[in-house]
């Protein structure tokens, strides 16, 4: 009998362990609820900061539509677009600036408020020099000033990297960039700029030609004692980027590319010519030249004053070079 009374027990104690168990596993449930894991706090906190660093591509996306449509928009156009950009970013700073990160994120949110907040500060620096560019007197500050806005444009997507750098690489963070080309910040192309914009608010005729830029090919392969260094080569070519910085169409404007080599004392020269309305660019790609390996000398890239230009300053530019 005490056989049978052991084993119509077992079955009410396995029943007791399984209740137990279940209790458990609701309570560990429970608890994982209460205290998301790592993962739910990271995907919680970039549902909240997307939506702004969205925003934030979008008004970098402005600036630079602003920089490229300028003559278009003429000042009232200008100052309206980048009034609202100001309000913009300030707002999209305050919003990230309001969230309170998980303890593992903090120092990557802080990298995202930097950016934002050079962004912010940008828009109201791009605004400053926008107005310089639209004023009477030199145009120094003018320059500076957008140089200045592009090198903080820069600095925003170099703290916006740090910012995603410091996240769990999945699921990836949104992409959020400013610059995507230097190029049109760099202080050739904003002094030609300025000029332009200068230049299509006058009701004053004015004819302009400036070289913005060039570049050899083959390309330099560095800088030895101020000249720049040149491969050994059978022909260069150079490829000129030209504008009418001024407000009257140009005809038929000579461009050159001067090779004068020292010692040897000798001068080679190509050319070709180019029609530009107010405001146009254009690339050309001229040569060949033959400079001798071995030698030193100067490249001077020009295009030829025309008839009515006063602002000659800008028509050419000139570089020492070495030729290896």
């Amino acid at each position: 009998m005490a056989v049978s009374r052991r084993s119509r027990r077992r079955p009410v104690r396995w029943l007791f362990v399984a209740i137990l168990a279940t209790v458990a596993v609701l309570l560990t449930n429970a608890a994982l609820r209460a205290h998301p894991s790592q993962a739910e706090n990271t995907l919680a906190y970039l549902d909240q900061v997307r939506p702004e660093i969205q925003s934030s591509a979008d008004e970098g996306a402005d600036l630079r539509d602003v920089r490229a449509s300028a003559i278009t928009l003429g000042r009232d156009g200008i100052s309206r677009r980048l009034d609202r950009l100001v309000a913009q970013t300030n707002a999209t700073l305050t919003a990230v600036t309001g969230l309170t990160p998980p303890t593992t994120l903090r120092v990557a949110h802080a990298y995202l408020v930097a950016a934002l907040g050079v962004r912010a500060k940008t828009a109201g620096d791009a605004k400053k020099a926008m107005d310089a560019a639209l004023a009477q007197g030199p145009p120094d500050s003018a320059i500076d000033g957008l140089v200045g806005v592009g090198q903080e444009m820069e600095l925003s997507d170099r703290a916006y990297g740090l910012f995603t750098g410091g996240l769990p690489s999945s699921p990836p963070p949104p992409g959020s960039t400013w610059v995507p080309d230097p190029t049109p910040w760099t202080i050739q192309e904003v002094s030609a700029f300025v000029t332009t914009l200068r230049s299509s608010t006058s009701l004053i005729p004015i004819v302009d030609l400036a070289i913005v830029t060039f570049a050899t090919d083959p390309a330099a392969v560095g800088v030895d004692n101020g000249a720049t260094v040149i491969p050994p080569t059978r022909g260069m070519q150079v490829s000129i980027v030209v504008a009418n910085v001024g407000n009257q169409a140009v005809k038929h404007a000579t461009v050159t590319a001067t090779l004068f080599t020292n010692g040897a004392n000798t001068t080679d020269m190509v050319r070709d010519f180019v029609d530009l309305v107010p405001g146009q660019r254009v690339a050309i790609k001229i040569g060949s030249l033959h400079p001798q390996s071995g030698t030193t000398g100067t490249l001077t890239i020009a295009v030829a004053p025309v008839t009515g230009e006063t602002n000659v300053a800008n028509n050419s530019q000139q570089e020492p070079v070495e030729l290896r």
